[in-house]
Parts: C-alpha cells; sequence; structure tokens
C-alpha cells in the first residue's frame, strides 16, 4: 500500500467521521461555447454537473456589503470546469481556491446579497 492510498483512506475516513457536519452539494459546470463555421452560429454545450459531493460548509471571515461569503471544505477534485456550486437550493458561484493539498480543498464561494 503506498502512502497516496494510506492518505486517501483516512481523508475518506475523516469525512465518514464528521459525517453530521457534511453537506451534499452539486458542483455546476461552466456553458462550453462554440462557433459552428459551417451553420454560422454559436453552439452551446453543456457537461453534466457534479452531484452528491460530500463539503463541509463554513462561514468565511471575508465580508461584503454587496456580496455574501462562505468556504467550502472538500475532497479534491478538479475545478477547472464548474463555476459555481449549488448548496441546499441556493447557487454560488465558485471563488479562488484557498488551500488543494491532492487530497482535500478549501474554496472559497460567494453570491449577491
Amino acid at each position: 500500500m503506498n502512502f497516496d492510498s494510506i492518505i486517501q483512506k483516512n481523508v475518506d475516513m475523516a469525512f465518514g467521521i464528521i459525517e453530521s457536519l457534511v453537506t451534499l452539494v452539486t458542483f455546476n459546470t461552466k456553458d462550453t461555447i462554440e462557433f459552428d463555421f459551417a451553420g454560422a452560429v454559436p453552439v452551446v454545450e453543456n457537461m453534466a454537473d457534479l452531484e452528491g459531493v460530500e463539503a463541509v460548509v463554513q462561514k468565511s471571515k471575508k465580508e461584503s456589503s454587496e456580496f455574501l461569503y462562505k468556504e467550502l471544505l472538500t475532497k479534491s477534485i478538479n475545478i477547472d470546469m464548474y463555476d459555481k456550486v449549488t448548496i441546499d437550493g441556493e447557487q454560488w458561484t465558485i471563488g479562488q481556491p484557498i488551500y488543494d493539498d491532492g487530497y482535500t480543498q478549501l474554496l472559497e464561494i460567494f453570491r449577491s446579497r
């Protein structure tokens, strides 16, 4: 057993221990817009959303009169194709990653007040 699998097993165990704090969220994909030169029209391609991601949502220290901020702790996933996350029916914009060690990640999320 290598270190990666040991660490991943422990991350999974940690999320199991804090199960009462875990919320299932959905990462919403960015719309990809390409141009169809043959038909001379833009083509919008929407990939499938990533549903049922275990996350811990916590209040952010960052404050603004325009936006509400939160922090989202998840197991590491490639977020390049996602720009929004849905939590309890509310859609939040994904900001800059605060921390990502390859096993867990902490993301800033925000929405208008």
